[in-house]
């Protein structure tokens, strides 16, 4: 892209970049300003990927600088230290854990298969916040091994056939199992009264509140598994001293984790999850909610780390050919880890398996856990092969009353954790916001938080005018602005009859063509002098994503919820990038406005959000703010999930811990 070199708004240059644009009717092209093949020189790609293209470089840079820290690894850096450090990252990222409470665990039920027993299992990770699981223990003496079981997105959890056969496989060849419930899953289904169906769905609605609160869905389910391990380090039948974790899928996520996490897992088998951050972003595109982690990307935490962190203890990465999860990341993967394991002299430490497999826990995948699982916890290095194992009917597996945690006298669903969360972040973040003293400290925080630069480090974006179009008798001038390189925001802009006394910035989610319905405010507008602007932010109007990786939960999640995650992992946020956009807008038009000229903000729909962060965090820029739509507040959103209201595009990490909405609100002018 070259460089834009025209001074913003000088009216006198007509910049024509197509064949001559004369005045049109309106129509579905009419106030389109960007082309959408990619071809006008100042946007190099399409613009519906243009949001996309602009993380992925960012993306890039952050892996490739990963990358160069991580082979010093390789030569001479200390091992040790780079593992403390990134495990901190990890903790960091997760916002911390809760303490330690009683399990309360029971056994609700038995049932006498051959070889084995199995125990159904409840247990509380947290005060209130029950798990549901099965245990199978094998025939004979022990004290066996035992190996925590993650399930991936099966809405069955541990009854889902798939699961059930795994477990069983370990427990005949004599290694105790607990297969747990992941949250949303199974018996600990959270959204059933709201017509969901679906974990993926359910762990996607799940994780706006936790990201506010300045955690991470994965924060409470890790815990879970945490507490697992706890359970199977008490029981007597069970080894502490010999534990292992294995999943696939979002089981080989959560078995990634807790193996990076817990030094007591002495084995570990993550499957078809380990990859690399990169290939994975374009292809299937981020994970649900609790595999984006904040600023993963920005500080160096990949998949690879998950192994590096725990070298040298044995890992075997699962992997399947023809899995979506991209089979060359996993390679990459297995080899940084290879190069690390072999530095520390233990080569043999960690392998990869593949199988000509598609996603999933298959036959040849979960032998190969096994066999991993019986070498090092077993000291047996030898064939085995799966038998026909019976599988029950999940029911026939229930712990809870009715087959739902939500069934248990005194049981707290998820989102009565985030509530009692919230409302102990209440209580601080309001005496702050009512002592006058803390008022300024607490909007430079928030601007740190949210990612908005000072208004000395704030820059005026670069414009061009590239047409026009008449609709219903207004002159609309179509312009482009650029915040920064990469980045180009359409725009529609009525000029005044007379003299130009100021403008009004008009943003909306749904795109800049919304002013055009405001038809009469518009005239108003204009007959007092005051220009219009109507500007798509990155990401809405003509450069808003097509859906492509979050479909179920796009009016939920809103548009750009994949690219949204990558700038989480990036430490980003797109509220924060969009009102730096709104401000750098701003800035542009103050610079041709006279000495006494107003600039009045208008947002609308989920634009307010941006629009309000800001006009709150840059009061001085403007001297009317006209807000509508958007939530009401955040701290309702940790009560339970808005199906329409784009919150994750809308949310800050630790937003709450800092401020809500209305606190911004109330320091908007009059």
């Amino acid at each position: 892209m070259q460089p834009f070199s025209y001074r913003p708004f000088d009216m006198g240059m007509v910049i024509l970049l197509h064949a001559a644009i004369g005045s049109v009717t309106a129509g579905a092209e009419t106030v389109r300003v960007l082309q959408g093949d990619g071809s006008a020189e100042w946007l190099e790609v399409e613009p519906s990927k243009m949001l996309n293209a602009w993380l992925s470089d960012q993306v890039d840079s952050a892996l490739d600088c990963r990358l160069a820290r991580v082979e010093s690894v390789f030569q001479e850096a200390d091992v040790a230290g780079y593992q403390r450090e990134m495990r901190e990252v990890f903790i960091q990222a997760l916002g911390g854990f809760p303490e330690r409470t009683p399990l309360d665990a029971r056994v609700t039920g038995v049932l006498d298969r051959d070889g084995y027993r199995i125990e159904r299992i409840l247990y509380y990770s947290q005060p209130g916040f029950p798990v549901t699981a099965t245990l199978y223990l094998p025939d004979g003496p022990g004290p066996h091994p035992g190996v925590l079981h993650s399930c991936g997105h099966s809405s069955e959890g541990k009854g889902a056939e798939l699961y059930q056969r795994a477990s069983a496989l370990m427990a005949v060849h004599g290694l105790a199992v607990l297969c747990v419930d992941p949250l949303g899953q199974g018996e600990r289904k959270q959204l059933e009264s709201y017509g969901i169906t679906g974990a993926t769905t359910e762990h996607m609605l799940m994780g706006v509140a936790p990201i506010l609160l300045g955690e991470n869905l994965a924060t409470s389910m890790i815990w879970d598994g945490v507490r697992g391990l706890d359970y199977l380090s008490q029981r007597p039948e069970i080894d502490a001293e010999r534990l292992g974790c294995v999943g696939n899928s979002g089981g080989g996520m959560m078995t990634g984790y807790l193996m990076a996490l817990d030094d007591r897992v002495r084995a570990a088998a993550p499957g078809c999850f380990i990859t690399d951050t990169r290939r994975k972003n374009v292809h299937p595109g981020p994970g649900d909610a609790e595999q984006n982690l904040h600023a993963q990307t920005a500080r160096g935490l990949d998949h690879a780390d998950l192994i590096l962190m725990r070298a040298p203890r044995p890992t075997l990465i699962l992997s399947a050919t023809r899995d979506y999860v991209p089979i060359d990341g996993a390679w990459e993967a297995f080899r940084q880890a290879k190069r690390l394991y072999s530095r520390l002299g233990f080569p043999e430490g960690v392998d990869l398996v593949e199988v000509n497999e598609t996603h999933g826990f298959s036959p040849g995948l979960r032998v190969a856990a096994v066999r991993w699982m019986a070498r090092w916890l077993l000291d047996r290095d030898e064939a085995l092969d799966e038998p026909e194992l019976e599988v029950l009917p999940s029911e026939a597996l229930h712990a809870a009353p009715g087959g739902s945690v939500l069934n248990l006298e005194g049981a707290r669903s998820f989102f009565d954790l985030m509530t009692a969360k919230e409302a102990a972040l209440a209580e601080e973040r309001q005496r702050r916001w009512n002592d006058p003293d803390e008022r300024d400290a607490l909007l430079a925080e928030v601007r740190e938080l949210v990612g908005i630069p000072e208004r000395s480090r704030l820059n005026a974006a670069d414009s061009i005018r590239v047409g026009e179009a008449n609709v219903d008798g207004t002159l609309w001038e179509k312009w482009i602005f650029r915040p920064e390189p990469g980045i180009v925001l359409p725009a529609l802009v009525a000029q005044p009859p007379g003299d130009l006394r100021g403008v009004v910035l008009w943003v909306d989610g749904m795109g800049k063509e919304t002013v055009l319905e405001a038809a009469e405010r518009v005239e108003d507008w204009l007959r007092e002098g005051l220009a219009v602007c109507a500007v798509d932010l990155r990401g809405y109007g003509e450069t808003a994503a097509k859906p492509w990786r979050y479909r179920a939960v796009t009016e939920a999640m809103g548009p750009n919820s994949a690219e949204t995650f990558i700038a989480y992992m990036l430490g980003r946020s797109l509220v924060g990038l969009r009102a730096t956009d709104v401000l750098q807008t701003a800035l542009a038009w103050r610079a041709q406005l006279p000495e006494q000229g107003v600039i009045y903000l208008v947002g609308r729909g989920h634009a307010a959000v941006p629009a309000l962060h800001a006009a709150a965090l840059q009061c001085s820029l403007f001297d009317h703010v006209d807000l509508s739509g958007g939530p009401e507040s955040w701290s309702e959103l940790c009560q339970g999930p808005d199906l329409d209201g784009w919150n994750l595009e809308n949310a800050v990490h630790g937003a709450l811990r800092l401020y809500d909405l209305p606190e911004l609100r109330s320091v908007l002018p009059p």
